[in-house]
């Protein structure tokens, strides 16, 4: 019996080191205020306002696709109203950028807000309220997503 107890823990063992291979989670980015700011992107835990929901994106997207990256947002309202550049991999697998008021998702990326009904990310009536790439996963959860509205164009 106590064989078949050190057969399963190994095995098991050994699916826990094959499913984590290749994935390296970088260090939580903690958005601390709800101003869309392009130059907030320091995200040091130890200073107040340094991170934008926008800046958060953008210093996360500059790291490498193995790297996932998990944004925690506050309860707010983050209205968009700045302009910054996407780069991104599109549908057809072509690298290309945009200038875009979207907030842009280019790479293995989660969002977690605080809640549905506490997080709301405002397009301001722009084009669109987020661009994801084909970079790398992403998922959002615990945000209502609101005021876009796609005309088609960038990022297919």
């Amino acid at each position: 019996m106590k064989s078949n107890k050190c057969v399963l823990f190994a095995m098991l063992s050994m699916v826990v080191v094959l499913t984590s291979a290749g994935l390296v989670y970088a260090a939580p980015l903690n958005v601390d205020t709800i101003t869309d700011d392009v130059a907030k992107t320091a995200c040091d835990d130890a200073t107040e306002n340094d991170c934008s929901l926008r800046g958060a994106l953008i210093a996360a997207n500059a790291r490498p696709v193995t790297e996932n990256t998990i944004f925690n947002v506050p309860a707010g309202t983050y209205i968009l109203t700045q302009v910054n550049r996407c780069d991104y991999i599109s549908n057809q697998g072509i690298s290309q950028f945009v200038n875009t008021s979207a907030l842009c998702f280019a790479g293995n990326l989660t969002l977690v807000g605080a809640g549905a009904t506490e997080v709301i990310i405002d397009g301001n009536a722009s084009d669109r309220v987020m661009l994801v790439g084909n970079n790398g996963p992403v998922t959002i959860r615990g945000v209502t997503i609101r005021n876009g509205r796609a005309s088609g164009g960038a990022g297919g």
